[in-house]
């Protein structure tokens, strides 16, 4: 097991990073620290340290550690290099620092990118859970789990990097929460295909992440947090987008996330999408065409 260990004085004078403007952070705060041979590398000291959460974490991180050179074949993974020892408590944990990165979240919410450049890094994550899928020498079943846009950033090179894969779920853990299978009360009903354990909490598999990225592409061809809708309002708005002329191959991938069969991943579609008809699922031109509100 790898560990970087400070003493309190030591770590007290560590950078704080602020990961960004709109950027939830609600379980750690995050430190820079130089170093002689890595340049900077990102710490990560988490607010709980203690119980299952804590014993949950410290599962998964030597779990990635261990099996790292297997991950590292999906070269857009962030993965830890080792614990972090403070005070002789375990307090997180550092991996590579991505400089001058922009949040995938950003990124897609403004309002100076085009939606083309949008649709290049949609398909970015579509190929980075075909990566995830083909691991080899991973024993475990391995999903991101809590796969939103604000666990992406875009290094400087502009290529897409995926963070906060401590939270990802592997098979011989529990799973923790995660944005779009915790708000969707809808999931809770397809106890077929969205699994839950005895804590109600949705297991992580291939399905969940193939749902929240077509969560993540709606999201950004209606400019709309889609994960809330209730299903007679998600229906109007996808047979809207075959009104308009999208794909139905997309849109049945789509629909298939709200059905039995496995969910499948649209990223074979989004590369024939029609950028100029994609432009109308925006949902201000939604509201104009149809009268209805997202």
């Amino acid at each position: 097991m790898f560990t970087t260990t400070f003493t309190n004085s030591n770590f007290s004078k560590l950078k704080k990073f602020d990961p960004g403007k709109n950027i939830p952070n609600t379980e750690c705060e995050l430190y820079i620290k130089n170093t002689k041979d890595k340049g900077k590398i990102l710490i990560k000291k988490f607010f709980i340290r203690e119980g299952d959460y804590l014993g949950k974490k410290l599962k998964n991180l030597n779990t990635l550690m261990y099996y790292k050179n297997s991950l590292e074949s999906v070269k857009e993974l962030i993965l830890p290099s080792s614990l972090v020892i403070v005070g002789g408590e375990i307090v997180g944990y550092s991996m590579e620092f991505i400089d001058k990165n922009i949040n995938l979240l950003n990124y897609l919410r403004s309002l100076n990118n085009s939606l083309e450049d949008k649709v290049k890094y949609l398909k970015c994550i579509g190929s980075i859970l075909e990566e995830i899928n083909n691991i080899k020498g991973f024993p475990y079943d391995f999903s991101l789990g809590d796969l939103h846009e604000g666990n992406f950033i875009i290094d400087k090179n502009g290529l897409l990097k995926v963070v906060d894969v401590d939270s990802s779920y592997i098979s011989n853990n529990e799973p923790f929460p995660a944005k779009y299978l915790s708000i969707n009360p809808l999931l809770k009903d397809l106890s077929y295909k969205y699994v839950t354990n005895d804590k109600g909490d949705i297991i992580p598999n291939r399905n969940t992440d193939i749902y929240c990225y077509i969560m993540i592409i709606l999201n950004t061809l209606a400019n709309q947090d889609m994960c809330k809708l209730n299903i007679n309002d998600f229906f109007r708005y996808i047979n809207y987008l075959e009104d308009i002329g999208i794909n139905k191959d997309f849109l049945f991938s789509i629909e298939r996330i709200y059905q039995s069969g496995d969910n499948k991943n649209p990223l074979e579609y989004l590369n024939s999408l029609d950028i100029k008809k994609a432009y109308q699922a925006n949902k201000l031109v939604y509201k104009q065409r149809t009268g209805f509100i997202l």
